[in-house]
This record gives structure tokens, C-alpha cells and sequence, in this order.
């Protein structure tokens, strides 16, 4: 039985819920309480994520272009999925040092450093390339036109207000420790949320 034909807000839904977990306003809490850094230190942290977000996302968005053009349909979704599954990777390696607690490079400025740099590469393309599987699919759907873009993407926001409403009594009750469980679940449900999405273009 074919699968309905998916609209985009259902990604920008899942990927909003995503980053709310792995990169949303509790990140600064979450560092502070899970690596104990100091508040210049986390602000130098989010500076090299920003700044890496903003180095990397062109580069990588032309490399997924290039995909699209070799696997029409499905090399976008092939980035896509390598990319949150390789981050929401990294974003478990937070908390390296709850399993290894006595190596102490992993309670390290160093360490957090290189997650925040890996893990805002492996991100930072996901918009770009969200937003060209969202205009491709506006040109080709009837009834629709790019002008729609915002309207599919009124999801997302929708989805990030919700996910942080969500998060903060789970904070009260299990601790920033509950981010780790959370990323895994968030991380399934965009994938799954990825292949649905391709297999109803099909």
C-alpha cells in the first residue's frame, strides 16, 4: 500500500524537535552542569559552534547539491541522514566521562571543544539542505509554489516551543542527564521522519 505523500513540515518538525535537544536553550545550562565549565568558557564554545556553522554550512550544502544531482530524489535525504545520525553520535559522546570516569581528557575544555566543532559541522548543513528538499517539493506539488515555504516551516517553530515546553519539567525531575535518552529518541524520530518523507515521494 503506498504511503501518503508527505508535505516538508513534517521534517522541519522532527529536525526542530532535534536540535532542541541536542543544540537548544538549555545548551548552556547542560554545559555548564555536564563538563562544569565556566561561563566564558561556554561562551567560547558557542562561538566556535557558530563560527563553524556558519564555515561549513555553504560547503557542505553544495556537496548535498551535487548528491541531488547524482541520486535525484534521494541524495539530499542520504545527507541528511548521515549527518543527524553522526551528530546525534557526538552529542552522546557528552557524556563520555559518566562511563569513563577516569580518563580525565574527557572532562576537558579540549574535549568539549572538539564536540562542539564536529558536532556543529555535522549540523550545520541541515537547514540548507531542508530548505532545497522543501522548495523542490513547493515547485513540483500541485497547488503549491514556493511562496508556501514559510507556512511549512511554521511547523518547525510550532515543534521547537512544544519540545522545550516538554524538556523543562523532565530537567526538574531526572536532571540534564535525561538530554542523552532524549537525543536518542529524537534522533530515531527524525530519521524515521527522513525515510518516510522519501519513500512518499516515490
Amino acid at each position: 500500500m503506498p504511503i501518503k505523500r508527505l508535505r516538508p513540515r513534517i521534517l522541519y518538525m522532527a529536525v526542530f524537535a532535534w536540535i532542541s535537544v541536542t543544540s537548544g536553550r538549555f545548551l548552556s545550562l547542560f554545559l555548564k552542569e555536564e563538563a562544569s565549565l565556566h561561563d566564558a568558557q561556554i561562551g567560547m564554545l558557542l562561538a566556535i559552534h557558530q563560527a563553524m556553522s556558519v564555515a561549513s554550512s555553504s560547503i557542505v550544502s553544495t556537496w548535498a547539491d551535487s548528491m541531488e544531482q547524482k541520486y535525484p530524489g534521494r541524495g539530499r535525504s542520504r545527507f541528511l541522514i548521515i549527518g543527524v545520525s553522526f551528530g546525534g553520535f557526538v552529542f552522546l559522546l557528552h557524556g563520555a566521562k559518566r562511563v569513563f570516569p577516569n580518563i580525565l581528557f574527557l572532562d576537558s575544555i579540549m574535549w568539549y571543544s572538539f564536540l562542539r566543532i564536529v558536532l556543529s559541522g555535522s549540523s550545520s548543513f541541515i537547514f540548507p539542505v531542508m530548505d532545497g528538499m522543501c522548495l523542490d517539493f513547493l515547485k513540483r506539488e500541485n497547488g503549491s509554489s514556493p511562496k508556501d515555504y514559510g507556512k511549512e516551516r511554521l511547523y518547525g517553530a510550532i515543534s521547537w516551543a512544544v519540545a522545550h515546553i516538554f524538556i523543562a519539567p523532565c530537567l526538574d525531575s531526572w536532571g540534564f542527564g535525561i538530554f542523552y535518552p532524549l537525543s536518542i529518541i529524537a534522533t530515531i524520530l527524525l530519521l524515521s521522519a527522513i525515510h518516510l518523507y522519501s519513500l512518499s515521494l516515490l
